[in-house]
């Protein structure tokens, strides 16, 4: 279970990524829908709490906001 979360983190991570550079800023509504659907896919959102969901949205929204997405090395999606 913790490596399909560590698995997710790295995939939601991913996802706001791309849809930060097709979109520009994220609001709350569409991190929420990459995390919420991300632990969908990977069966999480049934053992995990909706605290620790709600942790997870705060984080990955935080990091939208930040520049770490767009300092991302660009040659490993190429």
């Amino acid at each position: 279970c913790s490596s399909d979360l560590n698995v997710a983190l790295a995939d939601i991570k991913s996802g706001l990524a791309k849809a930060k550079e097709s979109k520009g800023n994220l609001t709350e509504e569409d991190v929420r829908k990459i995390v919420e659907d991300t632990l969908k896919n990977y069966k999480l959102d049934q053992v995990i709490t909706g605290n620790q969901i709600n942790i997870i949205i705060n984080f990955a929204l935080n990091l939208s906001k930040s520049d770490i997405l767009s300092n991302t090395d660009r040659k490993s999606v190429v």
